[in-house]
């Protein structure tokens, strides 16, 4: 992946009821961990009635908006400096929500400050996006070989009724726009829903929830009705049902897995006797990056002309799918566009920071390309039984969802009143406080879990019959889980020992199903007198399976709250026993894969103080370990090199090495060296052990 000079300006009100309007911009070079921030010293004034008189010429336009953005000397000077290095420029521009009125200004115009007849954005060294920071959930790169889209036509029978501004909406032809849609996604698998009638709000969230797709490319008209938008949809019969586009975004918020990128391809196509709606669709897509949150949304702001918005969307797919670089592919298709009177409509509402959102065609050796340079000394460990994986919940997120989305609706559900980062031990801890019971949030954690299954199951076609929450959990996972689920890979591993942070059987699963006897233990981290004593000793046909932090069969077992984080360490630290000794012994001889585990949570940091923390470091460092890194793209990474040259450092204490990747990555790329090397399919038999 390319490097750039990352030039991010936030935008926000200067300060309530006031007309101004604060201004930071953050420049960050490449191999440079320090951060040159600067403030305007001066609120920034946009003249908005000068704007709109000169919508008729963007030259001008664009050249009044330079003019008043860059008033302010410490913007121009850093974007000065910016585009004066070694490296292009990223360029980010993000708008608070105390400034929503800014969402209007046709930021595409900007001309460059030091020659104000030229286009700003329409230089592939400098890639623009308006960013958007919202509680979406981690994109997971996939392969742009084995991209699909959904293409949807809404062209009501009844159209040509709806007057704006004078004149009637411009015609859709179905069959027009899916040839053109064909056109612009060579390369995908593509379905359809472009037959009269098809374009109805119920078929598309279930065309979305039923199949994974990776674009969703819409094209509708949108009116206005007391300042809120809609979107012209499509009745069943084939006439009109104008949907209000909040229902659209909800919907697709709600999606297991929702599309990483919405195309929304409105054109001014039918002359001048007709009028198009680019502005409010467009509106439609800042909801659905905002509220929704989509990674990538792509719209056009105005009557955009056929040819223009052909070519642009022709140009950006074809060159994201050779490299996946959103912003860059925005930027080569906006210069191939330039010389159009319409070359500033298009616009990319983006939340990916490094603006990666496919693997791309590229060579397995390309720099970017997930990399782990000591694949063979940690398979030598592995077939010589020297190996123990440590699972957290990211194992998990391809068939229950994020953890992130979890805490969110957790949060919702009981009103949790302090959303700075919805972290599980944050929430369950206000809910033990403030119901006066320490294993309130544990009960609630488990029936609210149980609802979500159903929820999710029902979603996917699936009829669940166990009642318990651990059964329920297992039975999902048993039906939607594909070959290449991380249990079912590590289940075919000759490991006599399991690590999991999760609180359900689905490892213990995979096991059985790999023809082992799996031996589930519960962390004793109360030193309850009254539990078993677990077997002390090893079995590779019988492999232990050790819950870190508790079991959803046994609720007082749970690590959940903060005060039960602090606890447990405790616990643990004066723990005594031949099992907490077999644990420990294993741990410092043997190769650790650590997998699904996020930077910021709690059971990463505990995991590290109440084990790896425990003596051995001189014994672990003869042999090979890794942790699998969640994308970089995930929610609350502001910044992903320095997230990752943290998590390397830390994890560097104890000699254990970063996989740059998601757990999806890792396991795929585990397999296929596996394969290759011994010619053994970790997807279908298990693994030969050496004796």
């Amino acid at each position: 992946m390319n490097e750039y000079i990352d030039l991010e300006l936030d935008l926000a009100r200067y300060e309530q009821n006031a007309s101004g309007y604060s201004a930071e911009v953050t420049r960050r070079v490449p191999g440079d961990n320090s951060d040159n921030r600067r403030e305007a010293t001066e609120p920034l004034r946009f003249d908005f009635d000068k704007l709109r008189a000169a919508t008729s010429d963007m030259n001008a336009y664009g050249q009044l908006l330079t003019e008043q953005l860059f008033a302010a000397k410490e913007l121009a000077e850093e974007f000065s400096n910016a585009r004066s290095g070694a490296y292009p420029v990223r360029f980010r521009l993000t708008i608070s929500p105390s400034a929503p009125d800014l969402h209007a200004l046709r930021w595409e115009t900007l001309r460059d400050p030091k020659d104000l007849s030229a286009p700003l954005l329409t230089n592939e060294n400098l890639l623009f996006s308006r960013h958007v920071f919202t509680n979406g959930r981690p994109v997971k790169l996939r392969s742009a070989a084995d991209l699909r889209a959904l293409v949807v036509v809404a062209s009501p029978s009844d159209l040509g009724k709806v007057i704006t501004g004078g004149a009637p909406l411009a015609p859709i032809d179905h069959n027009v726009e899916r040839t053109a849609a064909e056109k612009r996604l060579r390369g995908f698998r593509i379905d359809f829903l472009t037959n009269p009638g098809d374009a109805t709000l119920e078929n598309i969230l279930a065309a979305l929830s039923k199949t994974d797709y990776d674009v969703l490319y819409l094209v509708c008209h949108g009116k206005i009705v007391r300042d809120l938008p809609y979107l012209l949809l499509e009745e069943k019969d084939g006439t009109r049902d104008d949907v209000l586009s909040l229902e659209l975004v909800r919907g697709m918020r709600d999606l297991r897995n929702p599309p990483p990128l919405v195309a929304l391809a409105s054109c001014h196509s039918g002359g001048d006797a007709y009028t198009s709606t680019g502005e409010i669709v467009a509106r439609f897509g800042s909801s659905l990056a905002v509220e929704a949150g989509i990674p990538v949304v792509i719209a056009m702001q105005g009557d955009v002309s056929l040819i223009t918005a052909s070519t642009f969307l022709e140009v950006f797919f074809d060159h994201l799918r050779q490299h996946g670089e959103v912003d860059w592919a925005a930027a080569v298709a906006r210069r191939a566009v330039k010389d159009k009177h319409d070359a500033w409509m298009p616009v990319l509402y983006m939340r990916l920071l490094h603006g990666r959102l496919w693997k791309g065609i590229v060579p397995e050796s390309q720099p970017g390309a997930p990399s782990f340079g000591r694949w063979k000394q940690l398979f030598e460990h592995i077939r010589r039984g020297k190996c123990t994986p440590i699972i957290g919940y990211g194992v998990y997120e391809e068939v229950f969802g994020t953890a992130a989305s979890l805490a969110e609706r957790w949060a919702e559900s009981y009103r949790y009143p302090l959303r700075e980062g919805d972290e599980l031990p944050k929430i369950a801890q206000y809910l033990a406080v403030n119901h006066d019971d320490k294993l309130y949030p544990q009960y609630q954690l488990t029936n609210h879990l149980r609802r979500e299954v159903a929820r999710r199951a029902r979603e996917q076609g699936v009829q669940l019959r166990k009642d318990s929450l651990d059964g329920m959990l297992t039975e999902a996972w048993k039906e939607v889980a594909k070959d290449n689920d991380p249990h079912r890979v590590l289940a075919n591993l000759p490991c006599a020992l399991y690590l999991t942070a999760n609180l359900s059987s689905v490892l213990e699963t995979a096991i059985d199903e790999a023809g082992r006897e799996p031996r589930p233990v519960i962390c004793n981290w109360r030193n309850d007198d009254s539990k078993d004593e677990p077997p002390a000793d090893i079995d590779f046909e019988k492999p232990i399976v050790y819950h870190l932090f508790g079991h959803f069969d046994q609720e007082d077992s749970i690590v959940l709250t903060e005060d039960n984080y602090f606890d447990y360490l405790v616990g643990t630290a004066t723990a005594k026993g031949p099992f907490v000794e077999m644990v420990r012994g294993r741990l410092n001889a043997s190769a650790l894969i650590l997998l699904g585990f996020q930077v910021t949570e709690w059971s990463l940091r505990v995991l590290f103080r109440s084990i790896m923390k425990s003596g051995g470091k001189s014994l672990r460092e003869n042999y090979t370990h890794v942790a699998v890194q969640v994308d970089p793209n995930q929610v609350g990474v502001a910044e992903p090199d320095r997230v990752f040259a943290y998590l390397s450092a830390y994890l560097d204490q104890e000699k254990i090495t970063v996989f740059p990747g998601t757990v999806g990555e890792f396991v795929d790329e585990f397999v296929r060296r596996w394969q290759h090397e011994y010619g053994e399919n970790l997807l279908t038999q298990r693994a030969k052990r050496l004796k």
